[in-house]
């Protein structure tokens, strides 16, 4: 019986997760530009030209190998 409502459960997890999965697929797929995302590649581009620690430097270095 444990079993059986451990799966539903996980089942219903797993559909609950769809909805925002094709949402940001959509979003992605018609090209917008979001306006967070537009105003995480403006600090970006701030913080390139004054990098002030080691922390915006590893960030830095780090951001051009995350996924889209």
């Amino acid at each position: 019986m444990t079993i059986v409502i451990v799966r539903i459960q996980g089942a219903g997890t797993a559909i609950g997760e769809l909805p925002p999965y094709f949402m940001a697929r959509a979003a992605r797929l018609s090209g917008q530009i979001d306006e967070d995302e537009q105003e995480i590649e403006e600090l970006l581009l701030e913080k390139k030209q004054n990098p002030s620690d080691l922390v915006s430097n590893v960030h830095l270095y780090l951001n051009p190998f995350k996924l889209k």
